[in-house]
């Protein structure tokens, strides 16, 4: 099994038979460490079975970590002025208002802040704007 290397698992190489039809079921747990991120991971999984021939395949999965309440989107773009636009969705699924502290950090550049307070049920869509976007660069954590 392969994930993110926050996540571990007690699971680590089961070995069954099965006769035609025969259907075969494990339970394992999967921990994630608390500065595992949320939204959607992959999860590759190696399968090695025995027939008339060896088979050798991957299943891919992508779990949605999180408990669905309340989800972030971010989508950015360069305008035709040059600018960097970052758009972020806020998404609340409760009806538990919800405060959230949002800065955008770029190299180099001024930070920028949004407050949102008391955020219900629904979306609310914020927008920074970095000029000289085309100069702006990805830093890898």
């Amino acid at each position: 099994m392969h994930m993110p290397k926050v996540w571990s698992t007690d699971l680590k190489r089961v070995q069954f038979k099965l006769a035609a039809s025969e259907e075969f079921s494990e339970l394992f747990h999967i921990t994630l460490r608390p500065d595992a991120s949320s939204g959607e991971e992959t999860v590759r999984v190696e399968f090695e079975l025995t027939a008339d021939r060896n088979y050798k395949f991957d299943v891919y999965r992508r779990p949605d970590v999180g408990l669905e309440d309340v989800s972030i989107e971010v989508s950015t773009r360069v305008n035709k002025e040059g600018q960097l636009v970052v758009q972020q969705q806020l998404i609340n699924r409760t009806d538990k208002y919800a405060n959230f502290d949002c800065m955008l950090y770029a190299p180099d550049r001024r930070r920028q802040r949004q407050q949102i307070f008391n955020l219900g049920r629904g979306r609310n869509t914020q927008t920074y704007v970095l000029p000289r976007g085309m100069f702006c660069h990805a830093v890898k954590s």
